[in-house]
């Protein structure tokens, strides 16, 4: 299922769009100090571990730039596994 397509299906479920769920978990999930992969304290966002948009704060965690970027690759390649 492609991106798009999972943020429509979150929008129709929650009434919510992609912008409005990273807004509601970045209010109830407590931001670290360091990245949750790298350990570097460096400005962090948030990323979708399973990439299914919902409103489920334990499916996201707090990356920094580089690891966020470096996850959703090899996420898409399914080459690593990474738990929180």
């Amino acid at each position: 299922m492609k991106k798009r397509d999972r943020v429509r299906n979150v929008k129709k479920e929650f009434n919510l769009d992609y912008t409005s769920i990273h807004k509601y978990i970045r209010e109830i999930k407590k931001k670290p100090k360091v990245c949750s992969i790298c350990n570097e304290r460096k400005k962090l966002e948030l990323a979708c571990i399973e990439h299914q948009y919902s409103k489920d704060s334990e499916d996201y965690i707090w990356l920094c730039r580089g690891c966020h970027l470096l996850y959703d690759n090899c996420r898409k390649k399914r080459m690593i596994e990474i738990e929180c």
